[in-house]
């Protein structure tokens, strides 16, 4: 965006006859101002570049707010800045368009400026003052500055000096992923210039707080910055402290304005009154404010100026022509004629129609005189003040306990009551559980029997086959070994029987001939012997529901509820009534579509949840606010009959016990000064206007005062306000 300090604009102060020393006074002052959609900060300045004193962050919720808390930061910076009006205002990027400022705030500036009587020197950007205030401490800085909002962020590359780059980029869940698009964008504008990226970067924020920022550096600091390339090496994530802003800024429009004063020499003395009228308006325009009034004074005094010029040429112009082409004793007689012609026409006039002038006159005289008693005794006085408001804040713990009967203000307990709310809801998820489905191998073994005893080996007998298990199909009785006739050897006995494997699987499907075990049986005793190839093993690998499946939904479902039900309290947060969610919960029915080890690749969960809030009543919290607040209550105030304003982080478990929660709270409320209409009266009653406006004012319990007279007109005639406090009336705001 265009650079905003040509916008500086400052008061000449030296004389017309003085030259330029180029040095501005020590203690000469000025007032920064930062301002943004929620936050705004002050400073008091020097223009020789020393910050005098720096308010609080203040936050503010509208338009008039804003005003009051402009006010508020004012007052912070103490008794020396009470005289000082200069000012300079430092915008967000938010509040600007090519250099300049929105319409719609360019009016809001204008009633600040108006309503607290400051007068703008210039404005400038938060960006481009980051920027200066980078070069100020190394004129060949590099660096990444991160100016964080809520939604989104400033991303500024600084190289050798030189602003390279400023672009806004919204904000989502990972801020590592949003500057990654950033600096995507920028190194595809700069191509070359932004090819690479400084290792220091820094984060600052006006509006998020500072463990926020320090959180946020956390994640950023533990991302592989190093696999997107443009660092050379992992890059330094620095948070900058909670008043660099303020400081930094400040010192920023300092400089511009010391580098204003010494490279803006005097050059009045050559200049024409045409010319100074034109420099006249740039500096009323430059600060970017349309000063309609100011304009048009300054349009009509160059007309005057023109107008006088151009009245003196021609009147010189005729006199000279006049004197030239007839003598002056000519001239004079001319205009004394004119005028004894035009008395003497008059005095006949009057001679001959004097009855009727006398008594008309006289009429006249009389009825004016008739009217002015008339509206004199009509005329009445309205007053229309406007109280002082202050808004009066303080931090507290603030304990909502439902076991209370009544809140106990003293130690900030706020009566409430524990609601619940059933919600239902349905949600699936894909299964991860692995399991093995298939057929198992059979065959056909002739087993022996070894020894001289028959041997019956029941149905489901195990036989081995290298770690692979099968079983019997079928209890078999083998007969025992006998002789061969003569002595000529032993025959054993066997038995041909059919034979499944315990598992499904190919690697079951053995070869002929292939010899296997008898459960623990030595094979000199027992034996089995394939007669043929086995087939029918296989096997493969399905999605089935597991346990972790079945947890994972049910808690993944109960969060997708709990979160449910806590915006269903929040939307019935309404018409006095706040509802706080405790975090316990009860699952009311819970029913799954399908159960362990299912065979599906989708697994659905329909539950009823029970969730438990807290309700409090705005009516309990404004009595709170008010006891809590009455302390700091200025004498002849009271609050104004207003829902008090209740800033808090997340409410949370007091102990153990869920039932009873704790808001870090920041409480705010209005209070209105109290006007007494009998001491204001016996402050203007038969006093001036002036003077009894100036009384009213001085009060210190009144903002702003207006006197009006009616008729209007007799505003013009009366010199004091009436002593008849008949007619005198009041309207307070």
């Amino acid at each position: 965006m265009p650079n905003l300090f040509n916008k500086i604009n400052i008061a000449k102060k030296a004389k017309p006859d003085q030259a330029p020393t180029n040095e501005l006074p020590d203690e000469e002052l000025f007032i920064s101002i930062i301002l943004s959609d929620q936050e705004l900060q002050s400073a008091l300045v020097s223009k020789n570049q020393e910050i005098k004193k720096y308010s609080s962050i203040k936050s503010y919720f509208d338009r008039q707010d804003l005003l009051a808390q402009l006010d508020s930061s004012l007052q912070d910076l103490g008794p020396a800045a009470e005289e000082v009006a200069d000012c300079v205002f430092i915008f967000d990027e938010n509040w600007l368009k090519d250099g300049d400022l929105l319409d719609s705030k360019r009016v809001i500036v204008k009633e600040l400026a108006d309503d607290l009587s400051l007068s703008p020197l210039g404005q400038m950007s938060i960006s481009d003052a980051i920027h200066q205030a980078r070069v100020a401490k190394d004129s060949h800085d590099s660096s990444l500055t991160l100016y964080l909002r809520e939604k989104d962020f400033d991303l500024l590359l600084i190289k050798h000096g030189q602003l390279l780059a400023n672009l806004k980029v919204g904000r989502s869940a990972k801020l590592s992923d949003d500057l990654q698009e950033g600096l995507a964008r920028i190194s595809q504008d700069l191509v070359e210039k932004g090819k690479y990226f400084p290792n220091k970067v820094f984060i600052t924020s006006l509006n998020l707080p500072q463990k926020t920022l320090i959180k946020e550096q956390a994640m950023l600091q533990n991302f592989d910055w190093t696999q997107i390339g443009g660092f050379l090496q992992v890059p330094e994530f620095v948070v900058l402290e909670p008043d660099f802003l303020i400081k930094a800024l400040s010192i920023a429009a300092s400089q511009m304005l010391l580098k204003d004063l010494i490279l803006s020499p005097d050059l009045e003395n050559e200049a024409s009154k045409e010319e100074k009228l034109k420099e006249q308006e740039q500096s009323v325009s430059s600060f970017g404010i349309d000063l309609s009034d100011t304009k048009t004074s300054l349009e009509l005094k160059k007309q005057a100026v023109l107008s006088d010029n151009l009245q003196t040429q021609e009147l010189d112009a005729d006199g000279a022509d006049d004197l030239q082409d007839e003598p002056a004793s000519e001239v004079l007689p001319t205009k004394k004629m004119t005028k004894k012609r035009w008395m003497i026409n008059a005095s006949r006039f009057f001679e001959k129609n004097r009855k009727p002038i006398l008594i008309g006159g006289g009429f006249g005289l009389l009825l004016v005189i008739l009217v002015f008693v008339m509206f004199s005794s009509l005329m009445s006085v309205t007053i229309k003040l406007t109280p002082n408001v202050q808004i009066l804040q303080k931090n507290l713990e603030i304990t909502l306990d439902p076991q209370l009967n009544e809140s106990d203000f003293s130690r900030n307990l706020l009566k409430a009551s524990l609601v619940k709310k059933e919600v239902s809801g349905k949600d699936s998820l894909s299964t991860t559980g692995i399991s093995l489905v298939g057929d198992k191998a059979k065959g056909e073994v002739e087993l022996f029997n070894k020894t001289f005893t028959d041997k019956t080996f029941a149905a489901k007998t195990n036989l081995i086959y290298d770690k692979i298990v099968f079983t019997l199909d079928e209890e078999l009785t083998i007969p025992g070994a006998e002789e061969k006739d003569g002595g000529r050897g032993i025959d054993y006995g066997s038995e041909k029987v059919a034979i499944t494997a315990k598992d499904i699987g190919a690697e079951a499907n053995i070869k002929k001939d292939s010899k296997l075990k008898i459960a623990d049986f030595s094979e000199d005793t027992y034996s089995a012997t394939a007669i043929a190839d086995f087939s029918g093993g296989s096997s493969r690998e399905v999605r089935v529901v597991s346990k972790d499946d079945l947890d994972k939904l049910l808690n993944q479902l109960k969060t997708k509820l709990n979160d449910s039900a806590s915006n269903d309290f929040a939307q019935e947060s309404t018409a006095g009534v706040y509802f706080v969610p405790t975090g316990n919960s009860q699952i009311k029915t819970s029913d799954y579509d399908h159960k362990e080890a299912d065979e599906v690749e989708t697994l659905s969960l329909s539950m009823t949840l029970e969730v438990e809030a807290i309700k409090y009543l705005s009516s309990d919290l404004k009595q709170l606010a008010e006891a809590v607040l009455l302390l700091d209550l200025p004498e002849n105030y009271n609050f104004v009959d207003e829902e008090p304003s209740l800033l808090s982080d997340q409410a949370k478990a007091k102990g153990d016990d869920n039932s009873r929660l704790v808001l870090d709270a920041e409480l705010s409320a209005k209070a209105k000064a109290n006007i007494d209409e009998e001491s204001v009266k016996n402050l203007v009653l038969g006093k001036s206007l002036a003077e009894a406006k100036r009384n009213v004012l001085e009060d210190g319990l009144i903002k702003q005062a207006e006197i009006i007279v009616k008729p209007g007109f007799m505003k013009n005639f009366i010199k004091k306000i009436p002593k008849d406090a008949q007619r005198l009336n009041f309207i307070i705001d």
